[in-house]
C-alpha cells in the first residue's frame, strides 16, 4: 500500500507542472425543444467529434472518467477511446459495466500513457462508429456539455475544461403576420367592406417558422397546427384556410361560442421543397352579403399538436388578430327604460356635417315578463346637414314591435356620417326634470376597455 501511495504521489507531483488535459473544440449541434419533450430523444455525433488530449502523463491503472451534464446520458452499450493516428483501441479500457443510461463512463489506462496522447470517443468496439446520447427535456438556451477528470489511487489529479456538445432551441415558432383591418361600410347597410363597398373578404395570416435544427421533429401525418380564431362570428359565411398558396379547407365556426377552428397539416406549412423557413397559415374570412355587420375585435391562438411529442403553444390565447371598424359614428346607450310611468326617454343626434345622415339602432331588450329579444339595423330616423334630430321613445318602441310592458333596452346607435361630425346624447325626463343617460363611444384603443363615456 505504501508503495502504491508513493507511486501515486510521485505521479501527482509530477503532474503539477504539466499541462491539463483538454478537449478539442466541438461543433455543437442544435436540439429542438419540441423533439426532447418525450424524454426519448437520441442524438448522435460522428466519430472523431469528441477528441481529447491527455495533457499529463497517465500511469498504468489510472482512470479517465468522461461525464455529461444537464440530464444527458450515454446511449450506446459500449464505448471505446481510439488513439488518433494509430487507431489503437487498447490504450484505455472501458470499466463501466452498463453504459447505456449512464451519465458518466470510466476508462482505465492499460499502461503508461504519454502526456501528449490524443484520443477520440466512439460508440462501439470499432473505430468508425458514431457516438449516441440520450437527451432530456430542456428549455431554450440550455446546453449539454462533456467534461472529464483523471484519477489515481489518491484521487482526482486533472480536470478537463468542459466543452459544449448540444444546445436547445425552438424548432417551431409562430406569430400573427397580417391582421383583420376592414372597414364596414354604412352606405350599403353595413353588409360589405371598403370605401367602394364591394369587398366581402378580409384575411388574417399567421407566420409559421421552422428553424433548421440538427436534432428535431420531422413533421408528418398526424402533426397538426391547430388555430382558433375568436370573436363575433355573426355575418361570416365561411373562413377558408390556405398554406403555401394551397387551399386547406374551411374552418369550423361555432357562432354561440364565438370561435372558428381549423387544423392545418403542419407538414403543409413547410416551405416548398421541404426546406426550413417561414410559411403562412392564412384565414380568408368571407361575409355573407346579407347580414348586417357589427364592429368587432378578433383574437387568435395556435397550438402545435405533435403525434409523438408533447403539444406546444405557438401563439398564445388572446393574441390580437385585428378588428373591423366602421366608416360612421357608433355609440352605445348603456340602458334605457321605456314604458316607465312618469318618465319619457329619447335620443338627440347632432350632425355638424354637410350631408344628411341616417340613424340606425341595434337594440337588445328585456320585457317585464322576462321576454328577451333583439333587432338589428332598425331605421330610427334621419338628421339634416348641420341639423339636430330627435329619436323619440315611441320610435324606439315601434322598432321593437310596440310592446306595452316595461322595457329595459340597450342600444348600439350607428349614424351614417363621419364619426367626428356626429354627436349623441340620451336623456329621460320626469316631472322633476331631465336626467342624462350614459352614452359610450369607441375610443379607438387596441387594449383594455374600448367603449368609454
Amino acid at each position: 500500500m505504501k508503495n502504491k501511495m508513493a507511486v501515486g504521489l510521485v505521479a501527482a507531483l509530477s503532474s503539477l507542472g504539466a499541462n491539463a488535459g483538454t478537449f478539442d473544440a466541438v461543433s455543437s449541434e442544435s436540439v429542438g425543444t419540441e423533439a426532447s419533450t418525450s424524454g426519448t430523444l437520441t442524438a448522435n455525433l460522428a466519430q472523431g467529434s469528441i477528441n481529447l488530449n491527455t495533457g499529463t502523463a497517465y500511469a498504468a491503472n489510472d482512470r479517465l472518467v468522461i461525464s455529461l451534464s444537464n440530464g444527458a446520458t450515454f446511449a450506446d452499450s459500449t464505448y471505446r477511446l481510439v488513439q488518433s493516428g494509430t487507431g489503437d483501441l487498447t490504450e484505455f479500457l472501458l470499466t463501466t459495466a452498463t453504459t447505456a443510461g449512464a451519465s458518466s463512463i470510466e476508462f482505465r489506462a492499460a499502461s503508461a500513457i504519454d502526456d501528449d496522447a490524443e484520443f477520440y470517443l466512439v460508440g462501439s468496439s470499432v473505430a468508425a462508429d458514431d457516438v449516441n446520447f440520450n437527451l432530456a427535456e430542456k428549455s431554450v438556451g440550455q446546453k449539454v456539455e462533456v467534461d472529464a477528470e483523471a484519477r489515481d489511487v489518491i484521487g482526482v489529479y486533472d480536470n478537463y475544461t468542459a466543452v459544449e456538445l448540444f444546445r436547445y432551441a425552438n424548432e417551431f415558432t409562430a406569430g400573427v403576420d397580417e391582421v383583420a383591418d376592414e372597414e364596414i361600410d354604412v352606405n350599403t347597410g353595413r353588409t360589405r367592406f371598403g370605401l367602394l363597398a364591394t369587398e366581402i373578404t378580409d384575411s388574417i395570416a399567421l407566420e409559421f417558422f421552422e428553424a433548421d435544427i440538427d436534432n428535431g421533429v420531422t413533421l408528418g401525418t398526424g402533426d397538426i397546427f391547430q388555430v382558433v380564431l375568436s370573436g363575433d362570428m355573426s355575418g361570416i359565411d365561411s373562413i377558408t384556410a390556405t398554406a403555401n398558396n394551397a387551399e386547406q379547407g374551411v374552418a369550423t365556426i361555432d357562432l354561440a361560442a364565438g370561435t372558428a377552428t381549423f387544423a392545418f397539416e403542419a407538414s403543409d406549412l413547410k416551405r416548398t421543397g421541404g426546406n426550413a423557413g417561414r410559411a403562412s397559415a392564412i384565414l380568408d374570412i368571407d361575409v355573407d352579403n346579407e347580414t348586417v355587420l357589427a364592429t368587432r375585435e378578433f383574437t387568435v391562438s395556435g397550438e402545435l399538436v405533435l403525434a409523438s411529442e408533447d403539444d406546444k403553444v405557438l401563439v398564445a390565447s388572446g393574441t390580437s388578430a385585428g378588428e373591423w371598424t366602421i366608416n360612421g359614428l357608433q355609440a352605445k346607450v348603456s340602458h334605457m327604460s321605456l314604458n316607465t310611468p312618469g318618465f319619457v326617454s329619447w335620443l338627440k343626434v347632432m350632425n355638424t356635417g354637410a350631408l344628411a345622415v341616417e340613424v340606425y339602432g341595434d337594440i337588445i331588450y328585456t320585457l317585464a315578463d322576462g321576454t328577451e329579444d333583439s333587432v338589428t339595423a332598425a331605421l330610427l330616423g334621419s338628421v339634416d346637414a348641420f341639423g339636430v334630430g330627435t329619436v323619440s321613445e315611441a320610435t324606439i318602441l315601434s322598432a321593437i314591435g310596440n310592446p306595452t310592458q316595461l322595457v329595459d333596452a340597450h342600444i348600439t346607435v350607428t349614424v351614417t356620417g363621419e364619426d367626428n361630425a356626429v354627436h349623441l346624447i340620451a336623456e329621460k325626463k320626469a316631472s322633476t326634470g331631465r336626467v342624462s343617460i350614459p352614452v359610450y363611444y369607441d375610443d379607438g384603443s387596441s387594449t383594455g376597455r374600448k367603449w368609454l363615456q
